[in-house]
């Protein structure tokens, strides 16, 4: 199992210049311990292993298993996709089971691509979810620049984004909702309806009972030898938390000015070094920062910041 770092778990703290949502580690671990600890969460499993659904209902949390089955949900290899193929690497936490999907492109037409489509009658309720809900999708790959990436193409316009550079759709360029290096690791992405449709304004946020359609899809373009993977496909939505609750957690927005650390209406403030040692806390929503110059990450409630001293 992966060794992961406590500074992996601060999903909005891990951004890049051009890539707001990149998280620096894309397990289902960090997302877990990233969570507010008082609201119960609905996870939404489409690509993951079952690692990634028994830590979730560890936690005591609802798990619907809407992964591949090929009974009413399949993943569909569309013009100039090669065969399913999972390379040998690791999955996105490390895991001994291959549960991802890893495909290359072979196009004898102009363009290539995928999907996992759900089927009418796979009781795929979507009803629970929210503007609050965050959609998580891990990937690599050692030789692509840019894939489009389509999510929730059924009922509603679904999103259409970019990994990596801009992809051009025949003149029209994608917004970017992530990046990659061409590395080979995993990157992990975690954002909310709420910023995806900031990113994507047509994106209209899925609340069937009984959704159909394509969860998620991708293109890579028409060369050939390209590969690209996906894990760690899911979505959660907080679940119990009530109006007063989540007005209190918007409320925590954490700022710093001076030395002052400032999370207004926040019960707790927790400052962590890069090496995950809380090294600072205060029971109330300011603290003054005595620490010396260098990266730390701030958590109050459920927001975190990363600060620079």
């Amino acid at each position: 199992m992966k060794n992961f770092t406590f500074a992996a778990l601060f999903l909005a703290a891990a951004m890049s210049a051009s890539a707001q949502y990149t998280v620096e580690d894309p397990g289902i671990d960090a997302v877990l311990l990233g969570l507010d600890a008082e609201s119960g969460y609905t996870f939404d499993c489409f690509i993951c292993n079952n690692y990634t659904l028994s830590q979730a209902q560890s936690k005591g949390y609802t798990v619907h298993d809407y992964r591949l089955n090929d009974v009413t949900s399949h993943w569909w290899w569309w013009s100039g996709w090669a065969e399913w193929n999972n390379d040998g690497y690791p999955d996105v936490d490390f895991s001994d089971e291959p549960g991802y999907v890893a495909q290359t492109t072979a196009p004898t037409e102009g363009w290539s691509g995928g999907g996992m489509a759900l089927d009418a009658g796979g009781g795929y309720d979507f009803s629970h979810m929210t503007a609050d809900t965050h959609m998580h999708v891990a990937f690599r790959t050692t030789n692509i620049s840019s894939a489009a990436l389509i999510v929730f193409d059924g009922f509603e316009t679904p999103a259409k984004l970019s990994l990596g550079e801009a992809f051009n759709d025949n003149g029209t360029y994608f917004p970017v909702l992530a990046d990659f290096d061409a590395s080979g690791e995993w990157v992990g992405c975690d954002i909310t309806f709420t910023n995806l449709k900031k990113l994507y304004p047509g994106f209209s946020v899925p609340t069937q009972t009984d959704w159909t359609g394509n969860v998620l899809s991708l293109l890579t373009g028409a060369v050939a030898g390209k590969t690209i993977a996906i894990d760690g496909f899911y979505c959660y939505t907080p679940t119990n938390a009530g109006v007063a609750d989540l007005v209190a957690d918007k409320d925590n927005e954490i700022s710093v000015v001076g030395n002052q650390v400032i999370a207004a209406g926040a019960k707790s403030i927790e400052v962590y070094n890069l090496a995950g040692q809380l090294v600072q806390s205060a029971a109330a929503d300011m603290l003054t920062l005595d620490q010396n110059n260098g990266v730390y990450i701030v958590k109050a409630g459920s927001q975190v910041k990363k600060i620079i001293r």
